[in-house]
């Protein structure tokens, strides 16, 4: 917000905030943007299953954690501040410049090293990593940015969107996510994000 009103004034700022409220996109891509992340931490956690993890106990049957990832989602995306930055301010200026592959995988290492500091902070969100867990992680990241520059353009440049997708992204998990063999289950997560990602690529390429 800063940098935009301090770069390009009033109209930045406002252009940063009106893709913010972006909200007249399609049923579809709300359900997208949150069902979406459910969908593939649900099935890493059973592949883990196999590999020796165990499921985490649901809080509460059926209806109730539906909504509660969706609530906790909405939430959580627009509390955290980050897709103001990263799609909305750093997105549409790295895609002047190069592909969107290119802008997205720029930005997903820049997205990355972000995390480094709390990912080095024991019991804080993301934090207490190795190695181990922090290369699949990185992996992870690089394909949810392509995921999000997806969403982003095919949304007509909605933050809304990507702040819903990105919060859908840090709170399923917790809710239909497994525990124990953590490294495995991280590697699961990051394959299937790796993979959506390049269904997406090979689809919409060289655009997205």
């Amino acid at each position: 917000l800063l940098v935009a009103g301090a770069s390009e004034g009033r109209a930045g700022l406002w252009s940063l905030l009106r893709a913010l409220v972006r909200w007249r996109v399609g049923l579809r891509w709300y359900a997208l943007a949150l069902a979406g992340p459910a969908a593939l931490f649900f099935v890493a956690a059973r592949l883990s299953e196999l590999l020796g993890g165990e499921p985490r106990p649901l809080p509460a049957a059926g209806w109730s954690v539906l909504l509660m990832g969706l609530v906790g989602s909405l939430v959580h995306g627009i509390a955290n501040g980050e897709e103001l930055g990263w799609r909305g301010y750093a997105l549409p200026r790295l895609l002047e410049r190069y592909s969107a592959l290119t802008a997205s995988l720029i930005l997903g290492a820049i997205w990355f090293v972000f995390h480094l500091p709390i990912m080095l902070v024991p019991n804080s969100i993301a934090g207490g990593q190795s190695f181990a867990t922090a290369l699949p992680f990185c992996v992870g990241v690089l394909a949810a940015s392509v995921l999000m520059t997806w969403l982003y353009r095919r949304t007509g440049g909605s933050v809304l969107l990507t702040t819903l997708f990105h919060g859908a992204v840090n709170v399923w998990p917790g809710l239909v996510g497994g525990t124990g063999n953590e490294v495995a289950l991280a590697w699961i997560q990051a394959g299937l994000l790796t993979l959506a990602a390049a269904v997406v690529v090979a689809r919409y390429s060289p655009n997205l």
